[in-house]
């Protein structure tokens, strides 16, 4: 707990608006935590200690037991912490930033920018996260990077290693990315990928990317090493397979899904509860509710009708039965 007959604790309550007398005793804050003026704190707060753990409890991530990085935790000008925040060791919060209750940011994280991140949000070890909204109940794994304009709902979960790029939305309950940790695992199409693609504009790379403008509905499901690309849609409870790639700002239908390493570009369109199997590429490909592109197919520029399934070669497209 802050002591306040320690002239450490006085700089620390020069600087900070603590939201009651008992917020202030409830406290606990490193003394060797920078924190700014105009940053105001809730009840049961904890600034500048190693957390000890990563977003999905496994304790040999946390910092303090012999790490190299042991910078203390920075807290800017216009920050709002709720009751029972936590931040970790050596991580880095600026902007007009206000965290809900009961929210974790792990050590070494980096969360700038400005808008509301919600109760109950867990921002990973090493991520930088700058969106302009994050929903109460989501989780940004560790060394994960959200940029600027995006916006990401309720109960969301951002895998590790994974580029959530600027103004991209991701819905409520959607999961991107490799799942980490039983209470959270998501069923995966025979396993999920481990490959990075590079992020063209910047050169960096990730483990799965959802790019510029892209909208993801409620419930939607992208597999590790997917990748979708800029502007590209897909609907509620769509799912993209590892490996996958839309892009060509191309539509996906509800339910629809797009398997294991296939490719859907340029300006394809998927009906509701439509499949690409495995290793399909399809493009300037209109395919109807309900229909099929065989594993392996190639099919470029046609429209498949509801119902319907093209053959591996991409020429022929016959009812299904």
């Amino acid at each position: 707990m802050i002591d306040i007959s320690n002239p450490e604790a006085y700089e620390y309550n020069n600087a900070v608006h603590f939201t009651s007398p008992e917020a202030l005793a409830s406290s606990d804050i490193s003394a060797k935590a920078h924190i700014e003026g105009g940053v105001t704190v809730g009840a049961d707060a904890r600034i500048g200690y190693g957390v000890g753990t990563d977003v999905y409890g496994k304790s040999e991530f946390g910092l303090g037991q012999g790490g190299q990085h042991q910078e203390n935790a920075f807290i800017g000008k216009g920050v709002v912490l709720g009751d029972n925040v936590t931040v970790g060791e050596g991580s880095h919060l600026e902007g007009n930033r206000e965290l809900g209750d009961g929210t974790v940011i792990h050590d070494r994280a980096f969360l700038g920018g400005a808008g509301e991140v919600g109760s109950d949000v867990r921002i990973g070890r090493d991520s930088y996260v700058e969106a302009d909204y994050i929903g109460p109940g989501t989780v940004v794994e560790q060394e994960s990077r959200v940029r600027k304009g995006a916006r990401i709902g309720k109960g969301a979960y951002i895998g590790p290693d994974t580029l959530i790029d600027e103004d991209a939305v991701v819905g409520n309950n959607s999961k991107v990315g490799r799942v980490m940790g039983k209470s959270q695992a998501t069923p995966s199409y025979h396993g999920e990928s481990g490959k990075k693609t590079e992020d063209r504009k910047y050169g960096e790379k990730y483990n799965t990317i959802i790019a510029e403008g892209a909208r993801l509905g409620d419930n939607v499901r992208v597999h590790s090493g997917a990748v979708v690309g800029g502007s590209v849609v897909l609907n509620s409870d769509a799912m993209i397979g590892p490996g996958a790639r839309v892009t060509g700002k191309s539509k996906v239908g509800s339910r629809a899904k797009v398997m294991r390493d296939a490719v859907v570009g340029n300006f394809s369109q998927l009906g509701p509860d439509a499949l690409v199997d495995e290793g399909a590429v399809i493009h300037g490909v209109k395919l109807g509710g309900g229909g099929v592109v065989l594993k392996g197919s190639q099919v470029r520029d046609k429209e498949i009708p509801p119902m319907h399934q093209s053959s591996f070669d991409g020429t022929n497209v016959v009812p299904i039965s």
